[in-house]
């Protein structure tokens, strides 16, 4: 018998390109994978059934940093600039300080900008403390290097000693005051006044020395309380406390441009005690100013000794007799 031809089965051309489509479509669901020509699997956080997609870390961008670099410090008198609306460029120093250590002392001119010879990168954190004959000593602090040739001014101050006197409720001038047994004096006035130029005087703090077995005295402070102040001189303001002062009030009261600065106080007799009885003696009170100083690492504004801080111009002294 001969053999029956099996069927022969013709696919047309779009058939079988809809066959081959059906099965890589099938492919890609059943079996995915990367690396398919625009298909990607989901990344995951590998915890099994249900896994979430991770999200994609954020990107970081790494700022560049400025290559070495110096800068150029310039102080001027801070004074002249408010006043006149310009810069007034002074000849000093300035030192550089970093992480608390002094790294250089730079000239400054009175003309131009001054280069350090230190070299920074950027984003290193410098301090500049300035001064110059006259002047005040004066700091910036925490300066950021983000530019090259990083410019930094300092402004100073020029320094002039006031006019210091005391008086009574009445405008006289008082040096010496009667005091009886468990007396209490009047009210008085401290008087510190610059006249009408750009010289400052940075009054601190003030200080008395007095027989504490006969008197006291008692200072209004910045609060507006009278108080016989700090009495343990000791580490505060040391050179005071080295001269036999008895007694520190804290003030921050630069006196300027026709300022008067009026600090009123009296005096009290100790219990029981006639000031005086056994013949008059003088009181002594400090006007002290103060300036900046690198001080372990830190600048400070104090009137410590000249090793920890330094005072700006020599302390102003005004007696009072008691009789």
């Amino acid at each position: 018998m001969a053999n029956k031809k099996q069927p022969e089965v013709r696919l047309s051309q779009n058939t079988l390109i809809a066959i081959i489509a059906i099965v890589f479509v099938a492919a890609v669901l059943f079996f995915p994978r990367e690396g398919l020509t625009g298909f990607t699997v989901a990344p995951t956080d590998g915890t099994g059934a249900g896994e979430q997609p991770v999200e994609p870390a954020e990107p970081t961008t790494t700022m560049p940093l400025i290559e070495k670099t110096k800068v150029y410090l310039s102080n001027y008198d801070l004074a002249d600039f408010q006043d006149d609306n310009q810069k007034n460029l002074v000849a000093g120093t300035a030192q550089i300080i970093k992480s608390g250590n002094l790294l250089e002392t730079v000239t400054t001119s009175a003309s131009t900008g001054t280069s350090s010879t230190a070299e920074f990168n950027g984003g290193d954190v410098i301090s500049v403390l300035s001064n110059a004959s006259g002047y005040y000593r004066n700091s910036v602090k925490n300066v950021v290097i983000d530019e090259t040739l990083k410019p930094i001014e300092v402004p100073i101050a020029a320094a002039a000693t006031p006019t210091v006197s005391v008086e009574d409720k009445n405008g006289n001038t008082v040096t010496a005051i009667a005091m009886s047994t468990n007396d209490l004096t009047e009210i008085h006035h401290l008087i510190v006044k610059r006249p009408g130029d750009d010289s400052w005087f940075q009054l601190c703090g003030l200080g008395a020395d007095y027989d504490d077995e006969q008197v006291e005295y008692q200072f209004k402070d910045l609060s507006g309380s009278f108080n016989n102040g700090e009495l343990d001189l000791t580490d505060l303001v040391d050179r005071l406390d080295t001269a036999g002062l008895e007694a520190w009030w804290d003030y921050d009261s630069p006196v300027r441009y026709y300022d008067e600065l009026d600090i009123e106080f009296f005096i009290k007799a100790d219990k029981d005690v006639d000031p005086g009885s056994s013949g008059a003696f003088n009181t002594t009170i400090y006007v002290v100013d103060c300036e900046e100083n690198l001080q372990n690492g830190q600048i400070v504004y104090t009137p410590e000794t000249a090793a920890d801080g330094d005072v700006g111009l020599a302390d102003i002294t005004y007696n009072v007799e008691i009789q």
